[in-house]
């Protein structure tokens, strides 16, 4: 199957254009599908649709996602991440995906277990859930990294606070301001920071795909994204 069905990336085409440049929050199953291909894609915004995650936010110009899979077999931006910039990025270790049985995870749903059990051990993941999942992807998957205002998560904001039409928050004691975003972008923003650290990425451009690649209703496309 081809890129197209799934309104990703044309790998050969050489200018790496997206199929459907309107863009959507991907679905389970097109996650599914995506994974099944041999294309060169870097990561994929993916909206889980269930009340266990962050859930769908309309008073906003950015996509939030649920959850973002870095494709770590392509990487256009940089093969590794600055140490010297994400000092916080778990080691990676043996993978335990055979092991783990879906009773261990009552709070989840079947398709959000078979979702986050089919992520591969070398894929980078950045997850916005609750407890369950977050404790669920550190345990099928050796490189998560998880966001949110917990302490038990990896990126922990603090200090959050809007002024001037700006958030304000900090992150591991480095301030971070997003202009123009409010408070439920939040967990938006904390998201495309970490994406944009793992991918070598600045916070800027990284708002910027969130904002071009918002959900729309106007479009089934989901989203893998790739800025020249």
């Amino acid at each position: 199957r081809s890129e197209s069905a799934v309104g990703g990336w044309h790998a050969n085409d050489g200018g790496m254009r997206p199929s459907n440049p309107s863009g959507r929050l991907a679905t389970i199953d097109h996650l599914m599908e995506l994974a099944s291909l041999d294309a060169s894609w870097d990561y994929a915004l993916l909206s889980i649709g269930s009340e266990d995650f962050s859930g769908e936010v309309t008073n906003s110009v950015l996509c939030h996602p649920d959850i973002a899979v870095i494709n770590c077999s392509h990487n256009s931006r940089r093969e590794q991440p600055h140490e010297s910039q994400w000092d916080s990025i778990p080691q990676a270790t043996d993978g335990t995906q055979s092991c783990v049985a879906q009773e261990a995870y009552p709070d989840l749903s079947s398709r959000q277990f078979e979702l986050l059990k089919s992520l591969g051990p070398n894929d980078w993941v950045v997850i916005h859930g609750n407890k369950a999942s977050r404790k669920m992807a550190r345990d099928l998957n050796t490189q998560v990294v998880t966001v949110g205002e917990v302490e038990d998560c990896d990126l922990v904001a603090g200090n959050v606070r809007v002024v001037n039409d700006c958030l304000y928050y900090t992150v591991n004691g480095e301030s971070i301001i997003v202009p123009g975003a409010s408070r439920e972008d939040l967990s938006a923003t904390l998201c495309a920071l970490a994406v944009g650290r793992i991918m070598g990425q600045s916070l800027t451009d990284a708002i910027r795909e969130l904002s071009q690649w918002r959900a729309t209703e106007s479009s089934q496309a989901p989203i893998a994204i790739q800025v020249a």
